[in-house]
């Protein structure tokens, strides 16, 4: 199922529209092999997630600028809140229990959907600080290629460029959509921003501004409100299949 969350009334995260409404799509990210849950015992340490296994972003020129320029932001700052562990410099993978120490992740993909880690986070009741829409559509505009699988090269888009023949056949009914309407379609369906509780940033001095004033009882509730919301995801799919 395919859900869009508010929280209740009088809740610091609650926003306008129902609190709890679907949309009859499936989606199986409940992570059953995910057991950790959230116990900051690392509250010392905000964990800066990788992008993904392709890490198209963080390989790019421009990536490595970005990281830098972040590295060097933090040191001219000092760590007045927290250290920052970078997973992409991390020898090993680090297991789910470690992530789980930390006192909140810091999630920059290169693309605004088809991520799991997003899903593990939420499982895990991970306090995540997320990139806003406007400063994804700008990294996805830099990072997508023709070669990846929701280019827009597949819908037979790219004429200009030589690419007029798509790599998939749409249903009769349906109409290819290209450019920037594209990229706005797929963030509209991503859950990247239709989980509620994820803490979205515009740049990095927001970034660094929420890393200092989020405290760690304020980090805590949220936790439990993402744990609160896996239930009901469960309960709910539960109910659905077992009709």
């Amino acid at each position: 199922m395919m859900y869009y969350f508010n929280e209740k009334e009088g809740s610091p995260f609650h926003s306008a529209g129902p609190s709890f409404a679907q949309a009859s799509q499936l989606s199986f990210f409940q992570m059953p092999y995910i057991q950790a849950r959230y116990t900051p015992r690392r509250a010392d340490t905000v964990l800066f997630a990788r992008e993904g296994t392709t890490k198209r972003f963080t390989r790019s020129l421009r990536g490595q600028l970005w990281y830098l320029r972040l590295k060097q932001v933090l040191a001219l700052r000092g760590e007045r809140c927290c250290h920052i562990r970078f997973v992409k410099d991390d020898p090993i993978r680090i297991p789910y229990t470690e992530i789980a120490e930390h006192r909140a992740v810091v999630f920059f993909p290169a693309i605004g959907h088809s991520k799991l880690t997003i899903h593990e986070l939420r499982t895990m009741g991970m306090p995540t600080l997320f990139p806003s829409r406007s400063m994804i559509y700008r990294v996805e505009e830099l990072t997508m290629d023709a070669e990846y699988p929701y280019s827009q090269s597949f819908d037979g888009c790219d004429v200009e460029e030589g690419n007029s023949t798509p790599m998939r056949q749409l249903a009769p009914w349906m109409f290819a959509t290209c450019g920037w309407r594209r990229t706005a379609y797929f963030m509209q369906w991503s859950s990247f921003y239709r989980y509620p509780y994820a803490l979205n940033f515009e740049s990095i001095p927001h970034l660094l501004h929420l890393l200092a004033t989020l405290q760690l009882p304020k980090l805590w509730a949220l936790s439990m409100s993402m744990r609160r919301l896996n239930e009901r995801l469960r309960a709910d799919e539960v109910t659905f299949w077992g009709n």
